[in-house]
Order: C-alpha cells, then structure tokens, then sequence
C-alpha cells in the first residue's frame, strides 16, 4: 500500500525513484523489522524472567558457563518470529518454512525438558 502510494508520487519527487529498487525495500524491511524487535524485546525478556521460563541447564559444561546461564530466559528466537511476522508477511513460503521448522524445534526442545526433567526427578 506505501509502495503504491510512493509509485504514484515518483513523477512529482524524482528521489522516491529509490524505492522501485527491490535492495532497498528489503534493507527499510530488515531495518523495520530490527526496530520492531528492539522495541518489544526488553519487555519481552523482563516477561519472561518474572515468568521464571528457563532453559535447564546441563552440568556437562564448564563451571564459569553454568555460573553465568543461571537465571537466563529462553525463546529469544520467539523475538525473532515476531519481528519476522509483523514486517514481512508476503513472503508466504518462507514464512511457512520458519514457522514449520520454529515449531519443530519448540517441540524437541519440550521433549528434552521433559526427558530432562524425568530423569533428575529419579
């Protein structure tokens, strides 16, 4: 809709002529959608550590990594997803892929918790 609007106006401004170029919509889209991320991510991480959602942590690690793990939220991927989601909703297949392998790697990652869980429980 603003790329139809801008379209309409090039002949009265030359210097919207920039935006038929397809690097530039993607460099404002990747821009966009790194604002939208930063604008919800410092909420979105204080959510999640009032929440208390953690990652367990493995005690295979070395000691300074399990000292400093302790207490850090999970699913920052999630701040990636939504940031895709709110800027780039034509890219359908792309997005269909992201959400398929994002849900399958949610999925694996709650079996692992769960097994995790399972066993420390015994």
């Amino acid at each position: 809709m603003l790329y139809s609007l801008i379209l309409n106006l090039i002949d009265t401004y030359s210097f919207l002529n920039v935006f038929k170029y397809l690097t530039v919509r993607t460099g404002l889209a990747v821009f966009t959608s790194l604002l939208v991320v930063f604008l919800i991510g410092n909420p979105f991480i204080n959510f999640f550590s009032a929440k208390q959602i953690l990652n367990p942590i493995r005690d295979d690690g070395p000691d300074e990594h399990i000292v400093k793990k302790i207490g850090t939220p999970t699913m920052g991927g999630v701040l990636i997803l939504i940031g895709f989601l709110k800027v780039l909703p034509p890219v359908l297949i792309l997005l269909g892929c992201l959400l398929f392998f994002s849900s399958l790697s949610l999925l694996i990652s709650l079996c692992i918790s769960s097994l995790f869980f399972f066993f420390t429980l015994k």
